[in-house]
């Protein structure tokens, strides 16, 4: 009817325009859910007698699957050897639960891991071990809406802990009775697959034959100790644990004979 003019008004009237003459209300700038769900206009209809009405009109806006979701986990991950976990990707989508988030893995290591699809947790699928596996892992996590994606590519070291115990060989020296306080008899030294994660010390143990008659310093060496009496009368302790007696000039001092251990951040080697 060219006798009816249409006008808008309302709290969200400046986002619209309206034919005049037709009356069809158009948005003057795409509508985005997540900007603004909703719009509030009045309609007038007003007509060339100077008749008019007015209806209030609600405009909701759905919301459709067009934003990627975003990822967020660590580029760089570090975990202890024997240590399964590693971390836990999370990620937001600004079009909300509208889409369920799903995580996956690629890369080149990816089929050493597994990944909750739901939670996003990586792990491990055998824990590493420092001394035997590689000490660096790289993989890439995507998560995805179904639609759009997004990843991020993580590089996983794995530390080294002091899970290994100290080895120390047997050794056997001779020395001649009433040797001098100070005479060396061995150098001890212990491997650790551990490397020089902890210092290594040595002590002697109690309750040995040896008790009293020799030292060992820091760094692995058993010397005489002072007043000590060495004689070829000494009783040495071996491997099973039963005494026995040797008879001539030289003292056979081995090990076990000593008692000494080799003790590593609470870990010992008999």
């Amino acid at each position: 009817d060219q006798n009816i003019t249409y006008t808008l008004s309302g709290a969200d009237a400046q986002y619209f325009n309206i034919d005049k003459n037709t009356g069809v209300v158009t948005l003057k700038v795409a509508a985005d859910y997540e900007v603004k769900s909703s719009y509030d206009v009045v309609i007038t209809a007003t007509h060339v007698s100077g008749g008019k009405d007015t209806q209030e009109l609600q405009i909701e806006v759905q919301n459709v699957n067009d934003n990627a979701p975003d990822i967020q986990i660590a580029a760089q991950v570090a975990i202890d050897e024997n240590t399964a976990a590693v971390t836990t990707a999370t990620a937001t989508d600004a079009d909300g639960t509208l889409n369920p988030l799903t995580y996956s893995l690629g890369g080149a290591d990816a089929a050493l891991f597994n990944i909750d699809s739901a939670t996003g947790k990586l792990s491990f699928k055998s824990e590493p071990d420092y001394e035997t596996s590689a000490r660096e892992y790289n993989v890439e996590v995507t998560v995805s809406d179904g639609t759009f994606s997004d990843t991020q590519a993580v590089t996983v070291t794995v530390n080294n802990v002091n899970d290994n115990a100290p080895v120390l060989a047997d050794e056997a020296a001779a020395i001649d009775e009433n040797s001098a306080a100070g005479t060396v008899i061995a150098k001890l030294a212990a491997t650790d697959a551990d490397g020089d994660l902890t210092p290594l010390t040595y002590s002697l143990a109690a309750g040995g034959t040896g008790d009293g008659l020799f030292t060992v310093a820091a760094d692995g060496t058993v010397s005489v100790a002072a007043g000590a009496a060495l004689d070829q009368h000494l009783v040495e302790a071996v491997p099973s644990g039963v005494p026995c007696r040797r008879h001539g000039s030289r003292v056979s001092v081995s090990k076990e004979s000593a008692g000494m251990e080799c003790y590593h951040a609470g870990r010992c080697s008999d």
